[in-house]
């Protein structure tokens, strides 16, 4: 019984941990078409990622957004598309949400695509 309990234990905290890892990079920079292409804007002493999504009519499904840190770089990309509409809106993603704000100040911040290619995102004020 003992043993069981400890499997059963160790089960569960390998599987919080699976919990935490990030999905990789699913599309590319250019291969989204954008009214408003991603950058930074630094408004009140912080950070937010912008941009917006063309609409093009038809069902075009949203892509998940995805925030990564490094000690020296921050990236975002999208990881792949939901099962939820995509209405064309301005996104505007708060940097403190992802912990990506001091990089920010940095000018370290990078959209990442599935190959490796790292595009950097400039700072609007």
């Amino acid at each position: 019984m003992r043993r069981s309990i400890q499997a059963l234990v160790v089960a569960l905290l390998l599987a919080a941990g699976c919990g935490h890892t990030k999905p990789p990079p699913g599309t590319a920079l250019r291969d989204v078409k954008f009214a408003e292409s991603p950058h930074l804007v630094s408004r009140d002493g912080r950070y937010y990622l912008r941009y917006r999504v063309a609409f093009v009519g038809g069902l075009q499904l949203m892509m998940l957004l995805i925030g990564k840190k490094t000690p020296d770089k921050g990236y975002y990309y999208f990881s792949g598309p939901l099962s939820h509409p995509e209405h064309g809106e301005t996104i505007e993603r708060n940097l403190d949400r992802d912990e990506l704000a001091p990089l920010a100040q940095r000018n370290a911040i990078y959209w990442l695509d599935p190959d490796g290619t790292e595009t950097h995102l400039t700072v609007r004020r």
